[in-house]
């Protein structure tokens, strides 16, 4: 009886290890990922590592130093390759679309607290619906406004029309 040769070839067990070690570093426990939606959702963390690292961790911010520990623990999940990674993935699937940013403009337009932001998200939304038109000036070399009927527009500019 002859024993048929495997094409495949076999990996010693050491690679084999390293490789199931690999990829048990790359997942996430149940907390970090629970991190990561929180930071990545639409609700009241959105962004805020330190608030995200309380909720999904459970942390009692009552106790002594364990906001200043949140903080911390939040900061280096934020620095994890992993972390990140899932934190794209989440908003890749929707939770940060058109839709969620034209709310999240209405609250800051809407709001009574912050004018200069309400000033700003308003000059935005604005600017989006092609209500305001930004006006450019163009000045002459003397710093003086140009009269746009005197001006020549050069496609291809050669040398000598560059410097002029």
């Amino acid at each position: 009886m002859t024993m048929k040769k495997s094409k495949k070839p076999i990996k010693p067990i050491k690679k084999q290890k390293k490789e199931k070690k690999k990829e048990k570093e790359r997942e996430l426990s149940p907390k970090q990922e629970l991190f990561c939606v929180y930071w990545a959702s639409d609700r009241e963390f959105f962004g805020n590592g330190v608030q995200s690292y309380i909720e999904a961790y459970d942390i009692d911010i009552s106790m002594p130093g364990a906001y200043a520990v949140a903080r911390t623990n939040a900061s280096k999940l934020l620095t994890n390759a992993n972390i990140l990674k899932r934190i794209n993935e989440l908003l890749d699937l929707g939770t940060l679309n058109d839709s969620f940013v034209d709310k999240q403009l209405a609250i800051v337009i809407n709001q009574n607290t912050d004018f200069g932001s309400k000033t700003r998200a308003i000059n935005e939304y604005n600017k989006l619906k092609n209500r305001i038109t930004e006006r450019l000036q163009n000045l002459g070399k003397d710093g003086k406004p140009v009269d746009p009927g005197s001006m020549t527009i050069i496609v291809n500019p050669s040398k000598k029309d560059v410097e002029k």
